[in-house]
């Protein structure tokens, strides 16, 4: 629908081939607003879903990684850890789900950045704050709302928590 809309000249915001309409916006898997759907218009389907897939896998992996390395985790872990989130059954089982594959692929890269901001990093901040916008965009509330629990669990959980607390009431 997203590319018949385009190729006839409009604007992708009415799905006309749903009972009498619906708006495209109002679609979660439409992901009007996610910047990979518009590869779409020059991509085969097929191409393109292959494409759609390998990237958010690596994307899942790579960020895993990455976030396993920050949290001190070996190299070698760290890169089981990408391999393992992204070969399991939870991850996979997402591949038809395109909106949430991308927001779970995202996922590691918005906890990094929580990392990286409560260090004091503000280009860290940014990094977590466009990776939780990537989600909203790949139209997933409900995997920015599991972030969110993940985010304030480890906020919470932090060992430090204890000594910044004691050290402002001593």
């Amino acid at each position: 629908t997203f590319v018949s809309t385009i190729a006839a000249g409009d604007w992708p915001v009415w799905d006309p081939y749903v009972g009498f309409g619906q708006p495209m916006l109002a679609n979660a898997n439409a992901q009007v607003l996610y910047p990979l759907t518009w590869l779409n218009l020059i991509m085969r389907p097929g191409t393109y879903y292959a494409l759609y897939f390998i990237v958010h896998i690596f994307l899942a992996a790579s960020g895993t990684a990455a976030l396993a390395r920050r949290l001190g985790v070996s190299p070698s872990g760290a890169l089981l850890a990408g391999a393992f989130w992204t070969a399991s059954g939870p991850f996979l089982s997402l591949g038809n789900l395109w909106n949430h594959l991308a927001a779970a692929a995202w996922m590691p890269w918005a906890l990094l950045g929580a990392e990286h901001a409560v260090a004091g990093s503000r280009r860290g901040a940014v990094g977590g704050a466009f990776a939780i916008a990537a989600m909203v965009f790949a139209g997933s509330p409900d995997f920015v709302i599991f972030t969110g629990a993940l985010l304030v669990a480890r906020l919470l959980g932090r060992p430090d928590r204890h000594r910044v607390s004691a050290a402002k009431r001593g």
